[in-house]
């Protein structure tokens, strides 16, 4: 059931990003009915929601006797220290919303202090909510000081939507911050200064590794493919979390019976049928015994095809019947047994590519792409290196990652995704003392950062090469629609445009 109740905080965490209070309301009730499944974080996390969508929609009142506790708890309890920024911020909106904006002052400077060593998007919020308690209170030199700090944190980080919140809240005030583009309304309109929920999403497994993303599709894609049982097909790169999704399925999803996961790549050929079917004694040489294949004992659960294009057009074709009507045969045997397995298959190239080289079965991709979950390379999230990274170091005992080491990471493409990431900050961990935070310094240390560390002028042309490619997938991926993959992007169309115009060849 926990996994249950944490698929319904995802759902409600989407809903707070789609601003449909109705929805987000629904998933939040029926959370709080499994509360006892989710652990001491989890229902942190689901107050907190809560509270998100009581000071949406005017009650913010009602929440600041339980954000108080919820700060008190955070603050005890070293495990959900990280949460301490977080929960200030919120209770510093509350109070400003309630009409007390000096003690919605102390919060938000509370959530900027300690943002300031845990989460730089939350250095920035808790600046940008002191910003407004000063405005309120009159004092409009401070409020300006606070959001023009809150503009240099952002100014080398992918938080766009926090960048627009904080444009949202200055053009509201009538002020002026160099550098800071803030989208003008429509003649006639009244912008909304509703605050949308764009953290980065996390879905956690019960071994303790976490899915971390501020890619709000690839989250929905997740969340979606989990809640039934068709077929999956997942593509992306070497190191961009294959498995990981795979085993989140499983473990979000209804199946009961255990995950069992195929390594195409590393079954012989010969062996291959036997190791899926089984076989009776006797069946071939070296048979010495009946044997359950790799299909029966996912029986009631999932199986995993890690890399199916290794597997022969041959292999591939009786898989087929697998998938499509549940049967399989064991080596040796004259009838049919039946398995209830969901299937879910991974490839590190592009499923139609390999259906026009020929090593995927044309019927088989058909039959698999029930639901399909791309997972874009890691230079292709800018936004994502910097929240994984900030995850790594604390999963190492540090503090963070600095803002010097942030630009640096993220200046870097990542070849072995997600993977090689975790391996630098893992190693580079080493030379931090326990709660410092990363340093540029401690990465330039390790040979294999020196020899792809760039020339200041390589690496502006390197971003501005991977800003325009990634503005442009983004465009392809929604079929030419600007606004779309702005929306993708978290960014303004203007913003969109803007980029495209500044990385124009001269």
């Amino acid at each position: 059931m926990g996994v249950r109740a944490r698929l319904e905080l995802s759902f409600a965490l989407l809903a707070l990003h789609q601003r449909d209070d109705a929805s987000c309301a629904r998933a939040l009730a029926n959370a709080g009915e499994m509360s006892g499944d989710l652990n001491s974080r989890e229902r942190i996390i689901l107050r907190e929601y809560t509270a998100d969508l009581a000071i949406a929609g005017g009650r913010a009142s009602e929440v600041i006797e339980d954000l108080t506790h919820m700060l008190q708890v955070a603050q005890a309890a070293a495990p959900q220290g990280d949460l301490i920024p977080e929960v200030a911020r919120r209770l510093g909106t509350a109070h400003l919303e309630s009409g007390d904006p000096a003690r919605g002052l102390e919060y938000a400077m509370l959530a900027a202090r300690t943002g300031a060593t845990a989460d730089r998007l939350e250095w920035a919020a808790g600046l940008r909510i002191a910003g407004r308690c000063h405005a309120v209170l009159g004092r409009m030199d401070d409020a300006k000081a606070a959001w023009t700090q809150a503009f240099t944190v952002l100014q080398a980080t992918e938080f766009f939507a926090e960048r627009d919140r904080l444009g949202d809240t200055v053009a509201a005030y009538g002020i002026e911050i160099p550098g800071l583009a803030v989208a003008q309304p429509s003649s006639g309109s009244i912008r909304s200064t509703r605050r949308p929920i764009d953290a980065a999403s996390r879905l956690d497994l019960r071994d303790g590794r976490f899915l971390l993303t501020t890619d709000a599709r690839l989250i929905e894609d997740v969340t979606l493919a989990a809640s039934g049982t068709l077929p999956v097909l997942l593509y992306g790169e070497t190191g961009t979390g294959k498995e990981l999704v795979a085993h989140l399925l499983h473990e979000l999803g209804p199946s009961k019976g255990p995950l069992v996961i195929v390594d195409c790549a590393a079954i012989s050929p010969t062996l291959v049928e036997a190791e899926l079917f089984g076989h009776l004694r006797g069946a071939f040489s070296g048979a010495l015994t009946d044997r359950e294949g790799l299909v029966a004992a996912a029986d009631g659960g999932t199986l995993f095809f890690d890399e199916l294009p290794e597997l022969s057009l041959e292999m591939q074709a009786t898989l087929l019947r697998l998938v499509q009507f549940g049967t399989y045969r064991r080596l040796g045997e004259r009838f049919d047994r039946h398995a209830r397995v969901r299937m879910i298959a991974a490839a590190n190239r592009r499923p139609e590519a390999l259906v026009k080289q020929g090593k995927l079965k044309r019927d088989l991709f058909f039959r698999l792409n029930a639901h399909r979950i791309d997972i874009r390379p890691l230079r292709e999230r800018p936004a994502d290196i910097a929240v994984l990274a900030q995850a790594f170091a604390r999963q190492e005992g540090l503090g963070g990652v600095s803002p010097q080491a942030d630009e640096l990471l993220r200046s870097l493409q990542w070849r072995g995704n997600i993977r090689e990431l975790e391996m630098v900050i893992r190693i580079a961990a080493r030379q931090v003392a326990p709660g410092g935070m990363l340093d540029e310094a401690a990465l330039e240390r390790l040979p294999i950062m020196r020899a792809r560390t760039k020339a200041p002028t390589d690496l502006r042309a390197a971003r501005t090469q991977a800003e325009q490619a990634m503005i442009a997938k983004a465009i392809a991926r929604n079929n030419g629609s600007v606004k779309a993959a702005a929306r993708e992007l978290g960014r303004s169309p203007q913003a969109i445009y803007k980029a495209l115009k500044r990385n124009e060849p001269e």
